[in-house]
């Protein structure tokens, strides 16, 4: 059901940001918490998802180096 869906949505967001706010006194909406956000309604999968992986190389270089042997 699409209405029970959106409850669902709803009700996890308000324990997500209620988690945020009580442990690290920050609100969920602070863009400065946030080191790469992407509007999946006007990018396909694939290009999120490199972009990601682009993210991650450039803020974490030992990571990629660790995981590019593994990657097939």
């Amino acid at each position: 059901n699409h209405s029970e869906a959106e409850a669902a949505i709803a009700e996890t967001d308000k324990q997500r940001a209620q988690f945020i706010e009580e442990n690290f006194d920050q609100s969920d909406s602070n863009p400065l918490l946030y080191d790469l956000t992407l509007n999946t309604a006007e990018i396909a999968p694939e290009a999120a998802a490199d972009l990601v992986v682009r993210a991650v190389t450039a803020r974490f270089p030992h990571v990629s180096q660790l995981t590019a042997t593994r990657v097939p």
